[in-house]
């Protein structure tokens, strides 16, 4: 992604993020909003940044909180949905962009199903599209343990167990001290491993500690890797990881106090992109989820792992640009 492109802002609450910007080459165009997850950075987005830019669409593509050249405070409650929600809202303002259509995967489908949330009759929100992870349901309750026994007894591993590893406190000093193992399960050539050595408990953690790699994904290269070690050797990943650490505590739960359950579902138009063969964000139940919460969407399936909008991020550009056509 050009780097000439690329700004800074200084956000209300004082928070200094970093993001790409490329205004709409046609006056019809809209401007898309692209909100990636963990361990991602903006440049995550470049297979979409070039393709919508050369139709002539307008482009935001921010480092989110915690990640790349965005601020990156360690206390969990600075990372509070609601408060990131209100950043996006401040970058919005600072461009003087007035609607967009926002695009998340990830991590970064949970602030989108947020902005859906917190702005239902807002002209500035015209869609919302999720890549993997589907809309994520305001949680009433902190039901990590739930969660966990229930996708053990139907799966036969906890589906986030991985979150524990994740918030404690040795966590970045372990995934720092051996990257190639961390980004090897991550990018995985065998989206299999996931359910493995990934989702369960203490199963990521221990393939760290004993330095096991794997062959990555065809779709990575060795550019690729290199970009994202060198991404954590700059920044860290401390602060990409107190993501977690807001959901292990509820701190999103305390935030969802302040919507009320009859603005949980969204009318407005949305997108489903499914990840088949991801382990965690397993297709059937991001698709059941959008049924409920999400009765204005349209859903396309690719045949590929979490990963999606780089393995396939031919079928997955043209799948949005017809969707974001039609609206």
């Amino acid at each position: 992604m050009d780097s000439s492109l690329y700004k800074e802002t200084t956000v209300s609450r004082g928070l200094v993020y970093r993001y790409f910007s490329s205004p709409a080459r046609d006056s019809d165009k809209p401007t898309l909003l692209f909100l990636h997850g963990f361990p991602s950075a903006s440049q995550d987005w470049e297979p979409q940044v070039v393709f919508f830019q050369a139709h002539g669409y307008g482009l935001i593509v921010p480092d989110m909180l915690g990640y790349g050249g965005t601020a990156k405070p360690m206390e969990p409650e600075a990372h509070a949905p609601f408060l990131m929600c209100k950043d996006i809202v401040d970058i919005l303002d600072a461009e003087k962009v007035d609607s967009v259509i926002v695009v998340g995967h990830d991590l970064g489908a949970t602030t989108t199903s947020r902005l859906a949330d917190l702005y239902p009759d807002s002209d500035r929100f015209v869609a919302f599209a999720f890549l993997a992870l589907g809309y994520y349901p305001i949680r009433r309750e902190n039901d990590y343990e739930a969660v966990m026994e229930q996708t053990r007894a139907v799966l036969g591993y906890g589906l986030i167990g991985y979150w524990t590893f994740f918030a404690e406190a040795d966590a970045p000093g372990i995934i720092e001290g051996n990257l190639d193992s961390f980004f090897a399960l991550v990018y995985a050539k065998d989206p299999a491993l996931w359910a493995t050595d990934l989702a369960p408990l203490d199963a990521f953690k221990q393939w760290i500690l004993d330095g096991r790699t794997t062959p990555v994904a065809d779709f990575i290269t060795a550019e690729d890797l290199e970009t994202f070690k060198k991404t954590i050797r700059d920044n860290g990943i401390a602060a990409p990881l107190i993501w977690y650490k807001v959901y292990m505590a509820g701190i999103d739960v305390e935030d969802a106090k302040a919507i009320s359950a009859e603005s949980r579902e969204v009318k407005k138009p949305t997108f489903l992109g499914t990840a088949e063969q991801d382990r965690i964000c397993l297709a059937p139940m991001q698709v059941e989820i959008m049924k409920k919460f999400c009765p204005n969407h349209v859903i396309r399936r690719y045949d590929a792992g979490h990963w999606m909008p780089i393995e396939c991020q031919d079928q997955v550009n043209t799948d949005l640009l017809e969707w974001i056509e039609g609206l």
